[in-house]
This record gives C-alpha cells, sequence and structure tokens, in this order.
C-alpha cells in the first residue's frame, strides 16, 4: 500500500482556471487512492509548518506537488533538505515547460529534486519542452467539476453567436480574433462577437514587455458587433449559454497555454470550437476533430503568428454548424485517473540542473524577462516545441498596427510590441485579401 502526500496550496487561484485544476487534481488523486487501496493525507501548505505534519512526511511513500509557489518550495526544502525524505515527487508542471524550469532553480529547488522524481504535463507541447533540456514529462489531462464522459449531441444549424472567455492579455490574440470578425461580418451583419474576461496587463513577462490599455485598443478597433461584458462567474456563463448554439474561440499564443479550461467548458456546454494549434489546445484538437477547428501556427523572425486567412476560414467552418453527433470525452477523472501511476521507487540522486536552464537564468533580468524579445532563438526553440512551425505567406494588406514609411515598415504589434522592418519581411505582418 502506498502512502501518499498531498501538498494542497491556493496561491495559485489568483488565475480563474487554476480554481478549477488545483481541486481537480486533488479529487484524481483521492479517487485513485481511494480505488486501489492507497492511503493519502493532504495538507495544506498555505496553512500548516511541515512540522506539523511531520509524522506523515516521514511516512509517506509518494508526494504530490499540485502546484508552483513559494510555499510549496518552503515545504519541500524541509522535506528533502531537513528530512531527508526523498520519496518520489508527482510535480505538476502547469506554466514551468515553457520557460525551461528557471524558477525550480531561481527559488534554490532544483537542487532538492531526484531523478526518481515525476513531471507531470497536459500536452504534448510539454513533453518538447522538457526534451529541450534533456528532461521527460508523464503527460495528463484535467476534467471539468461537470465531469463528463460525453459531450452533448450537435445539431446541424446555422451559429450566431462567436464567444471567447479567458484572459484580456495580449498573448491571448485578440486583436486578431476582432480583424477576422469584421471580415466574416462584410457577409453576415447578424453575426455577433462576445469577449468574456478582464484585462491582466502582464503583456508578455517573459521578455518584459508590458504595455497597458489593450483593453481599449480592441474597443477601438471592435465594431458594434463586438460586445465585451468583462469579468463574469463560470456559472453565470453556463447558465447564459447553455443549450445555445454558439462557436468558441480562442486564437492564443499564450506562453501558458498548457491546457484550456475555457475550451473545454465550451465544449461541455455543446459549442464548437477553433482553436489555435499551440499547447493544450492540441489535445482538444486530437480528440474532437470534428467540434474543433484548428488554426495553425506559424513562426518567423519575430516570433509565432497565427495567418489571419486561415483564422477566418476556420470561424467561418465553425459557424456553418455541419458537424454532428455526440462524441466520448477524455476529460473524466474515471479516465484520468487510470493514467496516474504509483510505482515509481525512491532515488537519491539528484537531478542535473539543465544547461538550457543554466542559460536563461544566466540571461534573466527583471522579475522575469529571459528572454530578449520576440526574437530570440531561444524563445523559438519554445515556441517550435509548443506548436509553431516556419511558413511564409502572402500578403495582399498590412494590419492596422503597421505603417509604411519608405522601405521601412513602423510595426506597433499589440503582442509582440513595436519596432521597424524592412518591407521585404512584411509576410508575418499582413493579410491576404486586398
Amino acid at each position: 500500500m502506498a502512502k501518499v502526500l498531498f501538498l494542497q496550496t491556493k496561491q495559485n487561484h489568483v488565475w480563474t482556471s487554476m480554481q478549477e485544476i488545483l481541486p481537480h487534481i486533488q479529487r484524481v488523486w483521492e479517487k485513485k487512492c481511494q480505488r486501489d487501496g492507497h492511503e493519502i493525507t493532504v495538507v495544506d501548505v498555505d496553512q500548516q509548518r511541515p512540522h506539523e505534519y511531520s509524522k506523515e512526511i516521514l511516512t509517506c511513500t509518494h508526494i504530490v506537488v499540485c502546484a508552483f509557489n513559494l510555499k510549496i518550495v518552503a515545504a519541500l526544502q524541509v522535506i528533502r533538505g531537513k528530512l531527508g525524505v526523498n520519496s518520489p515527487l508527482y510535480f505538476y508542471l502547469h506554466n514551468q515547460a515553457t520557460i525551461g524550469l528557471w524558477p525550480l532553480q531561481h527559488f534554490k529547488l532544483f537542487s532538492f529534486l531526484r531523478e526518481s522524481d515525476v513531471f507531470m504535463g497536459t500536452c504534448e507541447g510539454d513533453s518538447k519542452c522538457m526534451n529541450l533540456l534533456g528532461l521527460a514529462c508523464e503527460n495528463t489531462l484535467f476534467a471539468s467539476e461537470d465531469n463528463l464522459s460525453h459531450l452533448p449531441a450537435l445539431k446541424e444549424e446555422k451559429i450566431k453567436d462567436i464567444v471567447f472567455i479567458g484572459r484580456v492579455s495580449r498573448q491571448k490574440n485578440l486583436h486578431l480574433l476582432i480583424l477576422a470578425f469584421q471580415k466574416i461580418c462584410e457577409t453576415d451583419s447578424s453575426l455577433k462577437l462576445h469577449i468574456y474576461g478582464k484585462e491582466d496587463g502582464l503583456g508578455s513577462p517573459n521578455m518584459e514587455l508590458k504595455k497597458s490599455g489593450y483593453l481599449n485598443e480592441l474597443k477601438e478597433l471592435a465594431g458594434h458587433q463586438v460586445f465585451f461584458h468583462g469579468f463574469v462567474e463560470r456559472e453565470k456563463i453556463k447558465d447564459k449559454w447553455k443549450n445555445k448554439p454558439f462557436l468558441f474561440c480562442s486564437p492564443s499564443l499564450h506562453s501558458d497555454e498548457n491546457f484550456g479550461m475555457a475550451a473545454l467548458m465550451a465544449l461541455e456546454l455543446g459549442a464548437r470550437a477553433v482553436l489555435s494549434s499551440w499547447g493544450g489546445h492540441k489535445n482538444f484538437l486530437s480528440f474532437f476533430p470534428k467540434r474543433v477547428f484548428p488554426v495553425s501556427v506559424h513562426i518567423g523572425k519575430y516570433g509565432p503568428f497565427l495567418n489571419i486567412n486561415e483564422l477566418r476560414e476556420a470561424l467561418e467552418l465553425g459557424l456553418s454548424g455541419k458537424e454532428l453527433g455526440k462524441v466520448s470525452s477524455p476529460f473524466f477523472d474515471e479516465q484520468i485517473l487510470n493514467s496516474l501511476s504509483i510505482d515509481h521507487r525512491p532515488s537519491s540522486r539528484s537531478l542535473n540542473l539543465p544547461q538550457l536552464t543554466k542559460k536563461l537564468l544566466a540571461k534573466k533580468s527583471g522579475e522575469q524577462k529571459v528572454f530578449e524579445d520576440y526574437c530570440d532563438q531561444d524563445a523559438h526553440q519554445f515556441f517550435k516545441a509548443y506548436g509553431a512551425r516556419p511558413s511564409l505567406l502572402e500578403v495582399r494588406s498590412l494590419f492596422p498596427w503597421v505603417k509604411k514609411e519608405g522601405n521601412l515598415l513602423k510595426i506597433k504589434d499589440p503582442h509582440r510590441g513595436e519596432f521597424s522592418i524592412n518591407e521585404n519581411e512584411v509576410s508575418e505582418f499582413g493579410c491576404g485579401w486586398p
């Protein structure tokens, strides 16, 4: 019988998705232990100090680390450093894979990691990012509170509403969604775009590209058919859209897009979805090919981007409402807990610090900056691992944030920042329509 110590924390609940994900992780491990005859003890590291659960530490065979924060670091420094307990960790990565695990070393945790510890990712992109470090991870999935094993049946019907749910963030690429939506509205003025969420003001912290005012920029770009609802509780969104036809869209290029709880909620409400082929979104593209329509992510000199024509075409396909069927879903507890393995044996051998992690830490400046900008080739490694692919696109008109001055193009990209380029580099900054 295994004795699992689950380190619970709510400090990461500042993100709405983590308010759903962290309770799910605990729920699945509790179900796993109950079904298989293992013992599990849950401790709240936010409130309890390690000496209050020292007995459980000294007798545990496995430790689950559901998130990363300084309370977790303090607990593990005692567990590994002071008490010398080498029971394998199941360490959930969340946003750590795409930044090369540098915070684990920066906050003095990496030296306490062992070769027997298991990194838990959520998508192929996590695995490929960890491979860049010479490390492996086991991928798992998450489930919603509704814990559905099947998605609702679809009807063949025209759809008039596009919905985005999430942070109003520059990395979420909402400016491109609005432009693509406006193009579609030229042939159907009855369409509506609904944006749920508040502005996060974070920009691209990995490049220290911070600029406020994104929500106002979007409102200036949008027409009267775009509705900004602000932050709305998930249950109220469910009540609004349950049993109503709508198309969910997330054209995100966010570095933390390792799963997609809003996309899962929308699919479980009976929506179709248009998603960037990026990070955790690729799970939905793989499991629901007739309900989820992909938009490829391209990469050029100035980082990842979407082809607005491909986004428009995916939106038009989703709005047509032609695909039908009830689809089984892997995003439910009983399926997920089957993938969890509690057979890892402890090791006292320390995990070697990856060279790329060292390199990123050497480049670090400010609070989070580890990449110079979106041209940084170290960043490009992670972009490609997450789904970006090189390509050249035909451009016949420029985006509103691009101005031509002589042979130069002045760029004020809402996502990738402000800079100038030669006009022969235009393929990343324009449309395929006149």
